[in-house]
């Protein structure tokens, strides 16, 4: 599994559309600053589950890929 947007660009475990949500997916985490409100894409993190946060953005950047959402709930938990 990459673990930043390069290495989701190259990697041969996922097709384009993944490639892309995931790539988006890690530039969300790296740009994130909790000082910094307009950064949180409106999710209030104390209030949301790890799923809900990922499905959420997913869900923001090309629909929401159920493999991509499940392996990355196991990853965080």
């Amino acid at each position: 599994m990459p673990s930043n947007d390069m290495e989701a660009l190259k990697s041969p475990l996922m097709g384009l559309f993944e490639k892309r949500r995931a790539r988006k997916f890690f530039i969300y985490v790296q740009n994130y600053r909790e000082s910094v409100p307009k950064t949180h894409e409106g999710m209030d993190l104390t209030r949301v589950t790890t799923r809900e946060l990922i499905a959420y953005v997913c869900t923001c950047f090309l629909a929401a890929s159920v493999a991509i959402v499940d392996i990355m709930t196991q990853l965080l938990h």
